[in-house]
């Protein structure tokens, strides 16, 4: 079972012509403490980046396939959307990456969320 349940969903198309993108609604739970953030795909790719250096040696789950045709069709949004959700799951359910403070921020988790990936994880060490 995981420390922290991620839910990636409420997608929403923002801004129009060439600045149109959609966001969603990032939603964490961990014991009795949540956690709400909203961002585009750009951000996720920015937060992917920023772990790859952080953390060498981690295999930081691949995110989706950016997409310039279609890419406002329900279909592409709910695929993604699914993909994002998984993406993150992994992360939280890591015990390096989901103590990484670029994680944390990403998501907005208040210090209750963060004690309970420094709980569950405190045992871990690399082999």
């Amino acid at each position: 079972m995981s420390a922290i349940t991620v839910i990636v969903e409420d997608p929403k198309n923002e801004g129009f012509g060439p600045t149109k993108h959609t966001t969603y609604k990032i939603t964490c739970t961990g014991g009795s403490d949540k956690a709400s953030a909203r961002h585009r795909f750009s951000a996720f790719v920015t937060l992917r980046t920023d772990m790859l250096d952080l953390l060498p040696g981690v295999v930081v789950p691949p995110l989706p396939e950016k997409q310039v045709m279609n890419r406002f069709s329900a279909e592409f949004i709910e695929k993604r959307r699914e993909m994002l959700c998984v993406f993150l799951q992994r992360i939280a359910d890591h015990p390096l990456a989901a103590n990484c403070e670029k994680v944390h921020a990403f998501c907005s988790w208040p210090e209750g969320l963060r004690s309970v990936v420094a709980t569950r994880y405190a045992a871990f060490q690399l082999p």
